[in-house]
């Protein structure tokens, strides 16, 4: 019996020492929690250090926007200037004087990467060939666009080419002054 005894003893010490645990516990958890005035407080807090860093980044964003404008520009200038080239090289690539291998070079040494095509006409379509031919002057009658055309030796008939203009209005303007039919750029 004192076996006994001894053993609910030492059971009802475990039991109070697991109170006092628990109870040390949760005094020590509550200590550690923020109560609601911590929280307020730090949301005041964040919402003012938020607010400070948006004004920064707007005024850095303001003194960026110039220069980010300025690369977009250039950017989309670059583009069309390679665009042009291209088509250039396209409408130039049977003529006499003009080395196409020579000018892929050159496009490469100014660091635009162009790769050369088996067939550079047959990659370019015709309306963009056009389009490069009638910026070369106001307006240009259909009958001279074909023999400009003949003359770059691109087959292309006026049947082609009317219809390469018609699918364009976007690009082109036509009028017709008597039974002759001009072909001009859009501004």
């Amino acid at each position: 019996m004192i076996i006994a005894g001894h053993k609910q003893r030492s059971y009802r010490y475990n039991i109070d020492t697991t109170k006092c645990i628990a109870i040390i516990e949760s005094k020590l958890y509550y200590a550690n929690m923020p109560r609601f005035p911590d929280i307020l407080d730090g949301l005041r807090k964040q919402r003012m250090s938020d607010a400070d860093d948006i004004r920064k980044i707007g005024e850095e964003l303001g003194n960026l926007r110039a220069a980010y404008q300025r690369y977009r520009e250039l950017t989309g200038n670059l583009e069309s200037k390679v665009e042009r080239v291209k088509i250039a090289m396209a409408l130039l690539a049977d003529q006499e004087g003009d080395d196409l291998g020579s000018a892929f070079e050159f496009l490469d040494s100014v660091g635009i990467p162009v790769e050369a095509p088996n067939d550079i006409r047959e990659e370019t379509p015709l309306w963009k060939m056009i389009r490069e031919v009638v910026r070369q002057v106001e307006e240009l009658r259909i009958v001279e666009l074909e023999n400009v055309m003949s003359s770059l030796r691109i087959k292309a008939s006026r049947q082609a080419l009317e219809s390469a203009i018609e699918a364009h209005k976007r690009t082109f303007k036509t009028r017709r002054s008597g039974r002759e039919k001009f072909v001009a750029l859009k501004h």
